[in-house]
């Protein structure tokens, strides 16, 4: 999945956790929409423990369709 197919759906975030157990939420939205989400955990280190992060994911719980957790419900 790109950026742009993540902010065709409504998200403009990444939600990036560490294997030490920290968790953000980061904005992505200045990034170029034909990065894909995966390749965005080399842009990213740990501000805990210097690691790159375990995972990168789009963070759904911003997407607005209904049911989803968004302002659609």
């Amino acid at each position: 999945m790109t950026l742009a197919d993540m902010r065709g759906l409504g998200v403009n975030s990444v939600d990036v956790a560490c294997a030490c157990g920290r968790e953000a939420i980061v904005d992505v939205s200045a990034l170029a929409g034909a990065a894909e989400v995966p390749a965005l955990r080399q842009r990213f280190r740990c501000a805990n423990c210097g690691r790159r992060p375990a995972f990168v994911r789009p963070n759904w719980l911003e997407m607005n369709a209904p049911g989803m957790g968004g302002n659609g419900n």
